[in-house]
């Protein structure tokens, strides 16, 4: 198996490389620490031991020997399209071209960028992997467009849960029904209900409601 790996900023809890390797973790850290030769991560790294610092390594996905190259290249990728500013020089696979378009300041074109969240789109994540992509978003400032992007999708979400909240009222619709057709947590549909003014007090009806209406 091959261990695909992530190498964190300790000061900053950004992600700056993601690499691959059959050792165990300590023994590809230790090599990246005292690593002779140049390029962005081993000068990052150098710029760490200086100040008495390392990068704290993670495992993102263990992988069979015959696919790594696809999944380094693919988590190289998806780091890049969600912000992180990685300091590999390749984009991933051995033998892979070296390209000024994979330095800093590069970014995908739009068309790319679409293709890659298409790509991800209805693929199950495992616990690991969720794990590697939350922490790879730590430290990464959100840009104006991202917060634009999420404010339209969290009304979009909003809209679709308030959607259900006369049916519950009346007690045709209990709160179970509405995860499942709405596709999201209880706990969110709460959060939203009680954005509702008088909540108390409806919630007090709804429940009232769905008696009489198990009665009928």
């Amino acid at each position: 198996m091959v261990n695909i790996y992530g190498l964190i900023d300790p000061k900053t809890k950004e992600l700056r490389y993601v690499g691959k390797t059959v050792e165990p973790l300590t023994e590809r850290l230790r090599r990246h620490k005292y690593c002779t030769a140049t390029g962005r991560s081993v000068n990052w790294i150098k710029s760490l031991k200086v100040i008495g610092l390392e990068p704290e390594i993670f495992l993102i996905e263990r992988v069979s020997k015959e696919s790594w190259v696809e999944k380094e290249t693919f988590w190289i990728e998806y780091f890049r399209f969600i912000g992180s500013n990685l300091a590999n020089l390749q984009p991933g696979g051995e033998g892979a071209p070296l390209g000024n378009q994979y330095c800093k300041g590069f970014k995908h074109s739009k068309e790319f960028s679409r293709q890659l969240s298409e790509r991800q789109k209805g693929i199950p994540k495992t616990l690991s992997q969720r794990k590697a992509m939350s922490k790879s978003r730590k430290g990464v400032p959100w840009t104006k467009e991202k917060w634009r992007i999420y404010n339209e999708k969290h009304a979009v979400r909003t809209n679709r849960i308030l959607s259900y909240f006369d049916k519950w009222l009346n007690g045709e619709i209990v709160i179970t029904d509405i995860k499942k057709q709405a596709k999201t947590s209880e706990a969110l549909i709460c959060r939203v209900f009680k954005t509702v003014p008088n909540y108390k007090e409806l919630k007090a009806k709804a429940y009232k409601a769905r008696k009489a209406y198990r009665n009928k």
